[in-house]
């Protein structure tokens, strides 16, 4: 490890937060423009006409919340006409119970129900997404600052992130993937808040609040995202010193409210699913007579698609082609801590989907769209490194250049597929209406 830190030194000595933000305006100057420039694309590239049953579903649950109603689809035609009549989305049953229960966590169509409160405007649902996908822009700068103490590695890995295509496909529709990788991205930024040297002890508890609060919230987005915590224990645990890490105080609300989150999926699943180890995927509710989970999925079938690790090493070059070799390359520059927490956040959830049923490609490959931040910051961070050791500063200006145009060359390609995409959707609505 001795060459390597002595590799990435000149990159990560002497820096001085307060320093290195007043030397780096013009980071803060091109995120502000990419920002503003993403915005307007994600606003009108919005899918307002949901064609997926998950997606109608979404929505339809988010506007049921809004108007009073809980998370369930009721409707007496159902009882003629079946259970296919009713949204597909709220496949299941309870034996004590005629109503539909939706097939997901309650925490998404929570975040579109407070869309329409606060706004009045049912169709306000359709730009909660792209809302949240720009923030989550914005928490993966912070992200890489905060990793990697510097402005232009969090550019660089807001960058990365709007040049994969998956961001751009799942970032304008309904889907609960971005919002999960904005909540777990944003939590993360503010637990480092918390934990950095000299500040002051209030303002520590707030950060760790604000972390706490949205982490676990975003487990009721997805279940899945609980894998968090794991990279979170490893940071911690680095340090080395467990009783000086109980004893600080201002970490208790954060890890109170993790547990608090954890502790609550199976009372959720009590009350709404019948049983605190029940979920929408459970074979009571109609799941497949096999498991969910499985490492022979891994590298074989599965009964819905399998060779889920292959097909998530396809999915991650897809997004990320050649740049994906420099993600573990960026582990190994980091500062331990730094490192075990990008590594911790990628392969927890990476490992999850490789023996999972559903292989993390076509449009299940948005399952892999919350560790797309932690990826980011630490290929940027390689070819940060690399170009402070090996150029003067005039070509890393250069170079840095040509990268973010490579970077930006397939954007409109991403344009033109969801323009196509939403003018199919617009015309079946229409088909459908008349």
């Amino acid at each position: 490890m001795q060459p390597i830190k002595h590799f990435c030194r000149p990159f990560t000595e002497g820096h001085n937060p307060v320093k290195g933000r007043q030397q780096n305006r013009p980071a803060y100057g091109i995120l502000v423009v990419l920002v503003i420039l993403i915005s307007v694309a994600f606003f009108l590239l919005a899918q307002t006409w949901p064609s997926i049953s998950d997606t109608i579903g979404y929505v339809y649950a988010g506007r049921q919340l809004a108007s009073g109603h809980g998370l369930t689809f009721t409707d007496e035609n159902n009882q003629a006409a079946g259970p296919y009549f009713s949204l597909y989305a709220f496949q299941i049953r309870r034996s004590d119970d005629p109503r539909m229960f939706l097939g997901f966590p309650p925490g998404f169509p929570i975040l579109l129900a407070g869309a329409i409160a606060l706004t009045r405007q049912p169709q306000v649902v359709h730009y909660v997404v792209p809302l949240l996908a720009i923030i989550g822009l914005i928490a993966t700068f912070h992200l890489g600052t905060l990793v990697g103490k510097s402005e232009w590695i969090g550019l660089g890995a807001v960058l990365l992130l709007v040049s994969a295509p998956a961001f751009w496909e799942f970032g304008t529709a309904s889907w609960s993937e971005v919002p999960s990788l904005t909540l777990t991205t944003a939590g993360v930024c503010f637990y480092l808040l918390s934990r950095e040297a000299k500040r002051p002890k209030r303002h520590a508890v707030l950060f760790s609040l604000l972390g706490g609060i949205l982490i676990s919230f975003s487990f009721f987005i997805r279940y899945a995202n609980v894998t968090i915590i794991l990279a979170l224990a490893l940071y911690e645990l680095a340090s080395g010193n467990i009783i000086k890490i109980i004893a600080e105080r201002q970490c208790w609300p954060f890890w109170g409210l993790l547990a608090l989150g954890v502790a609550a999926i199976p009372l959720f699943n009590q009350l709404y699913y019948g049983g605190a180890l029940l979920t929408s995927y459970s074979p009571a509710h109609g799941w497949y007579p096999w498991p969910a989970f499985s490492f022979s999925y891994a590298l074989g079938p599965s009964p819905v698609n399998g060779y889920s690790l292959i097909e998530a090493w396809k999915t991650g070059w897809h997004n990320f082609p050649g740049l994906l070799l420099a993600m573990p390359i960026g582990w190994l520059l980091l500062p331990r801590r730094s490192s075990l927490l990008l590594a911790g956040a990628t392969l927890s959830t990476l490992v999850l989907y490789s023996i999972y049923a559903f292989a993390p490609a076509g449009v299940n490959s948005r399952f892999l769209l919350p560790i797309f931040p932690f990826a980011c910051v630490a290929i940027s961070h390689t070819l940060a490194s690399i170009g402070t050791r090996f150029l003067d500063q005039k070509w890393r200006w250069v170079v840095g250049i040509a990268i973010a145009a490579a970077l930006c060359v397939p954007i409109p390609t991403h344009i033109d597929q969801l323009r196509s995409q939403n003018l199919g959707a617009d015309g079946l609505a229409t088909h459908v209406h008349d």
